[in-house]
């Protein structure tokens, strides 16, 4: 079954039965409104953290002015797999094998929760080499340690809304690109915030949360059985 995709202020969400969706890679639970879903004729309901998803859905729908019902997290998308079609506006919960740039992913399991994994090789951060991130569709722009963003070469002012997150901050800004293998990717890098998200990076033993929602323009593909992350 496919959905009608909206790309909302950087978010991603799709709309079924006049409801809107967030999709959420990093988000290890589902909730919805209704207390299920019917995805591919399977039926998810909620499991973890009905009050924190519900709370997020709530300020996602008075900040984007929609009727927010649900967050679709990894314990639906790591079952089903993900196509994102931005050409045709649509999404499907279905892995493809289409041509792209590749991204290899894992999965790290922590306390009964399942994140998506990108080890990537980094330029333009404060230090060159190895990171790890956690792959985000619920943000508008990735987060990075501090210590991983500061770069004085690449740093300057900006003030952004990230409306996922509910946060208004003026933030120290780096960047340059990242790199993986002989595929290179833009990307503008979020926030450099000592105690944001600090606690769930420091869990899960990341440099941050990998945005990549305005990185493509034709589609974002999650190839479960491979686990490979394919944009075009």
């Amino acid at each position: 079954m496919e959905y009608p995709l909206y790309n909302i202020n950087g978010l991603l969400l799709f709309l079924d039965n006049d409801s809107y969706y967030l999709l959420d890679t990093s988000s290890p639970y589902s909730y919805v409104n209704k207390n299920s879903i019917l995805i591919n004729d399977k039926e998810y309901t909620n499991s973890y953290y009905k009050s924190v998803l519900s709370d997020r859905c709530k300020k996602l729908s008075n900040i984007l002015k929609k009727n927010v019902d649900g967050i679709i997290g990894l314990d639906i998308i790591s079952n089903e797999g993900l196509f994102i079609d931005k050409k045709n506006n649509i999404v499907k919960f279905e892995s493809k094998v289409l041509d792209g740039t590749i991204f290899e992913f894992d999965y790290y399991n922590k306390d009964n929760s399942k994140y998506m994994i990108l080890e990537l090789d980094v330029l333009g951060l404060q230090s060159y080499g190895n990171k790890k991130f956690i792959f985000d569709t619920g943000i508008e722009l990735s987060l990075f340690s501090l210590d991983t963003c500061i770069h004085s070469q690449y740093a300057y002012r900006k003030n952004i809304y990230y409306l996922s997150l509910d946060i208004n901050n003026e933030l120290d800004f780096v960047f340059n690109e990242i790199k993986q293998k002989d595929n290179k990717l833009e990307l503008e890098v979020g926030i450099a915030n000592k105690t944001l998200y600090q606690e769930q990076l420091d869990l899960v033993n990341v440099d941050g949360l990998l945005s990549l929602n305005n990185s493509f323009k034709d589609y974002l593909v999650i190839d479960i059985k491979n686990k490979k992350i394919i944009l075009k």
